[in-house]
């Protein structure tokens, strides 16, 4: 009688287990999730398949094809710029020969200044600067620094300038849904995280740019306030409300 409790028991079990084992079968949790990452087009090489097959001879010790090799994957990227980064050709100017390195420090510039990212445009052409110097190619050098120069002037100076650039990146749709939040929580707690990081790292907060002094000028000193009085101000400037204290023009 035991045994046959005991045999119950067992069958029993492992009913429940084969059953919670097909509930788990394509649930969510249980599915493995991998990065997306932009398919190649047919026949088309992909940097992340050429940066593997360096890695490998870098490995083997084989620097000169290594390098070969990545330079390959940083010249295919010109031809891509929608699926690569300003990361990418700051890596290709580690990599690159030292007399080629400022004009992928320069593209990493160009790709920056194409998505409004100014201090990373600063940062790429003052790396491309810094070989010019090395290598003493001086002309070279001075005109970078007149490229540092205009970059820093299409930065934001002020608030005004401020939401005039936000009103050239952002999409009607964005400007819409921003306008319409109830109060300043909703506000800052929407944006804080990545229209705000973004203002902070592309307009040079964290690095003394005109428009950090402006704020600091205002007695305004952390980035991270600086960026609550911008979007705080770009709300009441797109609401027209007259509060001096919400728009903040000066």
């Amino acid at each position: 009688m035991f045994l046959h409790v005991m045999i119950l028991i067992i069958l029993a079990f492992l009913a429940i287990a084969e059953n919670a084992g097909k509930r788990r079968i394509g649930s969510p949790l249980s599915t493995p999730v991998t990065p997306k990452r932009p398919i190649p087009k047919k026949g088309a090489c992909d940097f992340y398949e050429l940066e593997a097959e360096a890695r490998i001879l870098d490995r083997e010790g084989k620097m000169k094809q290594a390098k070969a090799k990545y330079l390959e994957a940083f010249n295919h990227v010109r031809d891509n710029l929608s699926r690569y980064g300003t990361r990418i050709f700051l890596m290709a100017g580690e990599w690159a020969p030292p007399e080629e390195a400022p004009k992928y420090y320069q593209t990493a510039a160009d790709v920056s200044v194409s998505r409004h990212d100014f201090q990373g445009a600063v940062f790429a052409l003052e790396r491309a600067q810094e070989h010019c110097n090395r290598l003493g190619y001086k002309d070279a050098a001075e005109g970078i620094e007149g490229k540092i120069e205009e970059v820093k002037r299409a930065m934001p100076h002020n608030l005004k300038e401020c939401f005039a650039e936000l009103q050239r990146v952002l999409t009607p749709e964005q400007i819409e849904e921003f306008k319409s939040k109830k109060h300043l929580g909703e506000l800052i707690g929407s944006y804080h995280m990545f229209l705000g990081k973004w203002m902070r790292n592309s307009w040079g907060l964290w690095h003394n740019s005109q428009l950090a002094e402006y704020f600091q000028e205002m007695g305004v000193r952390e980035p991270d306030d600086m960026s609550t009085r911008i979007l705080n101000g770009f709300y009441g400037h797109l609401n027209e409300e007259s509060d001096d204290t919400r728009q903040g023009i000066q």
